[in-house]
């Protein structure tokens, strides 16, 4: 990791970069962004020398936390009952996690709170147990003992506290991995993907939200707060307990990028749009082409991304959607009933031959779009 200053236009930036080889070719990567010269001057007395210094300590926690001694004690007896299993193949998802530097990004947070637990020690527990032993937070506490390292310093009241401050982080949390996961493997947003589930509830009704007399969501002493989550939606197995429904987007490596979670009574059709507003920007600005079932293709969702798709050339977001046939109008059926197909023989991942058929059209279609009036249309 070094210090990397860069002038625009009279204006000289500090920036920490780090070097990394990919395909046998050498390349660097923005780690961190730290503001401007002259800002910095304010706090620092010499602001490139000081950050000079903390590029190479971080390197030194870098290097020092791939590297770990153990002492094992050739005269030890255990015990009877004793059980001294271990689990020490989590370190491959250790080493991604420091790689990541999610350990930084939380101690960069807990800057801003007052809790005196180990919040970073509960997410990696958390994060650890999910994907080798998913449970509930009181087991994944309970079986906290089957990793080598010790997991100490909380308890369980805490890690049901520190849910809610991983909520409160989660957006600058996936911008912090997308940033990172750079230098681990590549991040191609010429195409993504967007689907959404949801998850029920075996509790006995919805949550009932409290509105002012303008219709914002309070809480009991009348404050703000968020629109509660637990209501009853179109569940995918048809039950009628309470869901709560969450969208995720996907690079064209099938490698996540973002997601976000909303009520079960609301349509899954609006809330692609606040994802991939998030990302296009946070993440990138270059034109992408969002790939998504036939529950997502609506009017308002092909505006957003295409807009009025009249010029000859069009800048905006492309899109890929499903479309119903049986639901679709006489013309598009008897177009796809039709013939004119092409047949093309192409190799998979795995190299074997598939058989693909397809035919393609320019073809006009009007749309109606909602307008600034909720429920009007033009």
């Amino acid at each position: 990791m070094y210090l990397k200053v860069i002038t625009k236009k009279g204006v000289s930036r500090l920036y920490l970069y780090e070097s990394y080889y990919k395909n046998g070719k050498a390349s660097q990567h923005c780690i961190e962004s730290l503001g401007r010269l002259d800002e910095l001057q304010k706090r620092f007395d010499d602001p490139v020398s000081h950050f000079k210094k903390v590029a190479e300590e971080r390197t030194k926690e870098m290097k020092a936390a791939r590297k770990t001694s153990v002492s094992i004690g050739l005269d030890s007896v255990m015990a009877t009952g004793e059980d001294n299993l271990k689990n020490i193949g989590y370190v491959v998802l250790k080493d991604l996690y420091k790689q990541l530097e999610l350990d930084r990004f939380w101690r960069n947070m807990l800057k801003k709170t007052s809790i005196k637990y180990d919040l970073e020690a509960v997410f990696r527990l958390l994060v650890f147990s999910r994907i080798l032993y998913p449970g509930s937070k009181a087991e994944t506490f309970d079986k906290k003992d089957v990793y080598f390292e010790k997991f100490d310093g909380f308890t369980l009241k805490d890690v049901y506290r520190s849910l809610d401050l991983i909520d409160r982080y989660d957006e600058e949390l996936q911008k912090w991995i997308y940033d990172h996961s750079t230098r681990i493997c590549e991040r191609d947003m010429s195409t993504s993907y967007f689907d959404c589930t949801n998850y029920y509830f075996d509790i006995g009704r919805s949550d009932m939200d409290t509105f002012d007399d303008d219709g914002n969501p309070v809480d009991r002493k009348g404050n703000p707060a968020e629109i509660k989550y637990h209501k009853r939606g179109p569940e995918k197995n048809h039950r009628p307990d309470p869901i709560v429904e969450t969208g995720l987007l996907m690079d064209k490596n099938g490698i996540p990028l973002a997601f976000d979670l909303f009520p079960g009574n609301e349509s899954e059709k609006i809330h692609m749009r606040s994802i991939i507003n998030r990302v296009k920007n946070q993440f990138n600005s270059g034109r992408t082409i969002f790939v998504a079932d036939r529950g997502l293709n609506t009017s308002d969702n092909i505006y957003f991304l295409n807009g009025d798709n009249k010029a000859d050339h069009n800048p905006r977001d492309g899109y890929v959607y499903g479309q119903s046939v049986r639901g679709a109008d006489a013309e598009f059926k008897a177009w796809v009933l039709g013939g004119g197909y092409k047949t093309e023989k192409l190799r998979d991942d795995d190299g074997n031959e598939v058989t693909f058929t397809h035919k393609s059209r320019i073809h006009p279609k009007t749309i109606r779009v909602n307008v600034t009036i909720p429920g009007q249309k033009k």
